[in-house]
């Protein structure tokens, strides 16, 4: 092992990296799910490599990227590259490796030469191109595959340098296009007329000036050539543009290179982001892929509005009329997300750049043909912008900063779609009373609702507050309105939410027949991009694994209408449901909140108001959103000041798997209100699931006790009832044994095909195990080779036990906090 070891590993644990080890002489782990893994450095053994996660957020705003250099030029990368003092490689190569931290997280890109596919000139190595934290960079004291031995630089003081993404992206491509052109132009020489012949093609395809002059001079200073020169070459070939003169350029440049002068220039193109002929595209025969490169170049170049989301090209609609797609319903003004089509994508190809077909030896103007958009739609990787949501309303990132412009924000991967001063600027340093002002008007339009209990209303207000942010956190509960009869405004609460988020009313789907179906028609929704989601007049208990899901993953896999397959997407819904008499059902118990309002009468319809709700909540949304937006940030500048939201001078009880709400729950207890999760207890307490395992249990201590049971000894009883009596079916089913009856009727595998099946019982039986329902729990026991008995026996705390899930331990939240998130999109 090397002897700095440990040093070494200690150094990178102080700069925030997140490491990972591996066997000596490989270039990756090969454990499966290493990049969830969180390694400590108890894990690592003598004599294993070492890797650093890239895309990393190492420190507040400092995302880890490294440039990895396979084709070095000293003097392309002391005049090209972003300074720092982390670098390191091997003895065959001893600068490889450049170590930066950049202001958001980087994509990775390869800079190829045209010579094959495998001349890797210089790569930017960061997230991988769907946004995603999972690329490693192998660092001392690693042993290469080939035996060489990864050592720091000697003159490297292991200081990261933090720049700009931008400047270190622009700086990586500039060192691209300084390495092809000195590899392929070292035979040719660096004279006076390449240089015009470079200046005039870099400056025509969009490089600045005093890009041109420190690239060329750093091309001459490689090649041995005149350092001098340059800088007045490349003036006067700019002035000469200015002025509308002729210079010369790429067919020069191509010319001087010599068989590959054409491929090398389409390709700085690419890199720069241009089409061919300063920005025309020819539709060459063969040339497919370069074309679709070229035209994926142009239509960032334009700002064309295409984003990658889901491994899917999308783009944004604002529907004119209301909708109704797979029974989820949409009113006119909703923007929603939808897959860029071949028609329309040749439409911004051609608005882009110009394109042309050759015939004979002329160029004629052509519409891009279909293939090309095909293709580009097909590739399944793109350079477009990570897309999570589209907000019509400003919005705070996870750690409280405004997210206020128009457009798209890359730190989030959230394209704020309104107009410019739209909104009121959201206040920089609020106070507690700012807060409480901001809440007060919040709240003001909802006075006359019969909220049953102070902790419903905060659940009403979690969930407007919730929507505002949704799209940064990793996960939310559901929000419920419950209410014992219709017309007490359960559904005008969940509107209000949708008002609030987006200015229209959230799309409403209504129950299928089973949870298939509700998996079909929400995943309608999280595919369309919609950020707050109402299931409408729920007659059936609602539950499912999906729904589960949706409201604890960070990222999802959506059923895509008419089609089999299954795509990631990010998750950034917030779901509401309503209904007369809400059942909360299963595991969504745990994963709820819930408002319950009543009005204490029999016909709740017949009230009379003198305003509407959602018409005030429309004509002064602007500075409502601005004042949810006021709470969450001044709550955030709080707990950065050490304040925390207490009960009785007790810290909040978290939240299972939702530790990103706790910002929303915790502002609303600093403010004085009940705590959202109060309710949780009575959504279990209504769990119908939770009365069937009940059942179970009463039934299963009348015929067992606590005696140890095997399955297959259940249905004896049942046996000799057959035999005992001759009856009708009816009668047969009334006299049954009671515990055989609960299992039939509570167990999937039996109630489904009406016949009992001892290994879905079993299977049962294991999904319950330990959980505590009126003081009692199912225990598996050990009864010789291959045989489990089970027991039911009383749980510590007796009946009076809260079935709310144990608060985590830090290990535990920790872990659970590492979930992948798409993008910039706060994927972690």
């Amino acid at each position: 092992m090397n002897a700095a070891a440990p040093d070494l590993l200690h150094r990178y644990s102080d700069l925030g990296f997140r490491l990972v080890f591996y066997p000596s002489k490989s270039k990756a782990p090969n454990e499966k799910g290493w990049t969830e893994k969180i390694y400590t450095l108890a894990d690592y053994q003598p004599g294993d490599n070492v890797g650093a996660m890239l895309g990393h957020e190492i420190a507040p705003g400092r995302f880890l990227a490294d440039f990895d250099i396979d084709s070095y030029h000293a003097s392309l990368v002391t005049r090209l590259l972003p300074r720092t003092d982390f670098a390191f490689g091997r003895a065959s190569k001893p600068v490889s490796h450049l170590m930066v931290t950049t202001s958001r997280p980087v994509v990775s890109y390869q800079y190829r030469d045209v010579d094959d596919a495998k001349t890797v000139l210089i790569e930017l190595r960061g997230t991988k191109q769907d946004g995603s934290v999972g690329l490693q960079t192998m660092m001392p004291p690693s042993v290469h595959p080939n035996g060489e031995t990864v050592t720091m630089h000697p003159s490297a003081a292991l200081a990261l340098a933090h720049y700009e993404a931008e400047l270190a992206e622009r700086g990586v491509r500039h060192y691209a296009i300084g390495s092809i052109l000195v590899r392929n132009l070292r035979h040719r020489g660096f004279g006076h007329e390449v240089r015009l012949a470079i200046s005039g093609f870099l400056l025509q395809s969009g490089m600045t000036q005093q890009d041109v002059i420190v690239l060329g001079e750093a091309i001459a200073t490689e090649t041995g050539n005149d350092v001098d020169d340059v800088a007045p070459s490349v003036r006067d070939t700019a002035k000469r543009i200015r002025e509308g003169e002729k210079v010369t350029a790429a067919g020069a440049l191509a010319t001087a290179i010599g068989e590959r002068g054409r491929a090398v220039v389409a390709r700085i193109r690419e890199w720069l982001g241009v089409g061919v002929s300063n920005g025309d595209i020819v539709m060459d025969a063969g040339k497919l892929p370069d074309v679709v490169d070229h035209a994926e170049a142009a239509l960032l170049a334009s700002r064309a509005p295409i984003y990658q989301r889901g491994g899917t090209l999308m783009r944004t609609v604002r529907l004119d009329s209301p909708i109704d797609e797979e029974r989820v319903r949409r009113k006119a003004g909703a923007v929603v997300l939808k897959e860029v089509g071949s028609s329309w994508l040749i439409e911004q190809m051609a608005r882009s750049a110009r394109w042309l077909r050759r015939s004979g030896d002329e160029l004629k103007l052509a519409d891009p043909q279909p293939k090309y958009a095909n293709t580009l739609i097909e590739r399944g990787e793109w350079r477009f912008p990570l897309l999570r949501a589209v907000l019509t309303a400003p919005t705070l990132d996870i750690d409280g900063r405004i997210v206020e412009t128009p457009g798209y924000d890359a730190d989030t991967g959230l394209l704020l779609d309104f107009a410019p001063g739209a909104f009121p600027p959201v206040p920089v340093n609020p106070t507690r009373e700012d807060a409480l002002a901001a809440i007060a008007r919040l709240e003001y339009p909802f006075r006359l609702f019969p909220f049953e209990t102070p902790a419903a209303r905060a659940v009403f207000l979690s969930a407007m507050l919730s929507a505002i942010v949704r799209p940064v956190l990793r996960n939310a509960p559901m929000h419920n309105f419950d209410a014992p009869s219709a017309a007490t405004g359960k559904s005008k609460l969940a509107a209000a939410v949708g008002v609030y988020a987006t200015g229209v009313e959230p799309p409403a789907m209504s129950q299928g027949k089973s949870p298939e179906e509700d998996e079909k028609r929400l995943s309608t929704a999280l595919v369309a991009g919609d950020t707050v989601v109402h299931i409408d007049n729920c007659e059936r208990e609602v539950g499912g694994d999906f729904i589960c899901s949706v409201l604890t993953e960070a990222v999802v896999q959506a059923r895509i209408l008419g089609l089999t397959e299954r795509r990631l997407i990010p998750n950034t819904a917030l779901l509401l449901a309503s209904g007369n008499n809400l059942v909360i059902a299963g595991d969504l118990c745990t994963r709820s909140v819930i408002c319950r309002l009543d009005a204490q009468m029999e016909r709740p319809d017949t009230r009379r108001f003198d305003f509407e709700p959602l018409d005030v909540l429309r004509a002064h949304r602007a500075q409502l959103v601005v004042d949810g937006l006021t709470v969450l940030r001044a709550y955030r500048l709080a707990q950065q000041r050490g304040e925390q939201a207490t009960v009785d001078g007790q810290p909040l009880r978290p939240m299972r798997s939702f530790s990103d709400y706790e910002w929303i729950r915790g502002a609303l207890v600093w403010l004085g209100y009940a705590d959202p999760a109060d309710t949780q207890q009575a959504v279990l307490d209504n769990d119908p699931k939770r009365d069937e395992v009940r059942d179970v249990m009463d039934a299963w201590w009348e015929r067992f006790g606590d005696r140890d049971v095997e399955v297959s000894d259940i249905p004896n009883v049942e046996k000799a009832m057959d035999t005992t009596y001759s009856i009708g079916e009816v009668e047969r089913v009334r006299m049954m044994d009671p515990l055989y009856r609960a299992l039939m009727e509570t167990v999937p595998g039996c109630r489904l095909s009406r016949a009992w099946n001892a290994k879905a019982v079993g299977k049962w039986l294991s999904h319950q195990r330990k959980r505590i329902v009126g003081g009692r729990r199912f225990v598996p026991r050990e009864a010789g080779s291959k045989r489990v008995t089970w027991a039911l026996v009383a749980a510590q705390g007796g009946h009076q036990q809260s079935e709310l899930p144990e608060a985590r331990t830090d290990a535990e939240a920790a872990n659970a906090s590492n979930v992948m998130v798409l993008g910039p999109e706060r994927v972690q």
